[in-house]
């Protein structure tokens, strides 16, 4: 709440629309999301944060775009890593007119379609090690309910999605994957383990109506990877747990 400020003007809207078959629609009115002006990033922003994690929405319009720069510009200096969850836009018009970017960038989570558009190339594997080659130190592809393939400059990985029953909504999907796999990348975790943590979160999140509901306390996320024969990550996400006296 510190940092929250309130910005005169038409607040933002978003309309998701749900198929029978749990995949989502937005329609999106940005409001003050586009055009509210961020004069000066506090200069304890950053300080003992481990990522700054972005959106390509972000970069839509002049205003959040120059709000951006300014914010990863700050983030930079004061050590912290960024990450970029790119979106159709981004990857179609706003990455042609400005490839280099992603020399700022060090994990990037595309999905299937985003990664082809972004590399030219439309096979997984070909296309993370070419995002690779553009900056990021390690590119995440996002492939729904097939799982993920995960690589960096040292190793790669392909992880099969975690199945469930029935999908309800999508929405959110990607957003709790990314925030998985980052929770777990802070912990210290390898990047495998990590991206089973995003697998696992995201499918909880698309067995339910919304963004949030499904989401995994740790206690829950570890008795998930005991039903699954996870026990090394079990056990890391115990420690944790008992570290941050999250029982």
């Amino acid at each position: 709440m510190k940092y929250l400020g309130k910005i005169e003007g038409n607040t933002g809207i978003t309309i998701a629309i749900i198929d029978p078959n749990g995949e989502r629609t937005f329609y999106s009115y940005r409001g003050v999301n586009a055009t509210g002006k961020f004069l000066n990033p506090p200069l304890d922003l950053f300080s003992n944060q481990r990522i700054f994690h972005i959106s390509g929405y972000s970069f839509q319009d002049e205003g959040s775009r120059n709000n951006l720069f300014a914010l990863m510009k700050e983030a930079r200096k004061q050590g912290a890593s960024i990450s970029l969850d790119p979106s159709y836009w981004f990857s179609k018009e706003y990455h042609l007119l400005n490839p280099n970017l992603l020399l700022d960038i060090n994990i990037i989570f595309p999905n299937k379609e985003e990664a082809k558009i972004l590399s030219g190339i439309n096979e997984p594997i070909a296309a993370s090690h070419a995002l690779l080659e553009m900056g990021p130190e390690i590119v995440i592809i996002k492939l729904g309910q097939e799982g993920c393939y995960i690589s960096s400059k040292k190793e790669s990985y392909y992880l099969p999605g975690f199945q469930i029953n029935k999908v309800v909504d999508t929405t959110g999907a990607g957003d709790a994957f990314c925030g998985g796999f980052l929770a777990g990348h802070i912990l210290g975790f390898s990047i495998k383990d990590s991206a089973k943590i995003g697998n696992i979160v995201a499918s909880r999140i698309i067995g339910f109506i919304g963004g949030h509901k499904g989401a995994l306390s740790l206690k829950e996320l570890e008795d998930i990877l005991i039903l699954n024969n996870e026990n090394e990550l079990a056990e890391k996400i115990s420690k944790e747990r008992k570290r941050l006296k999250q029982y």
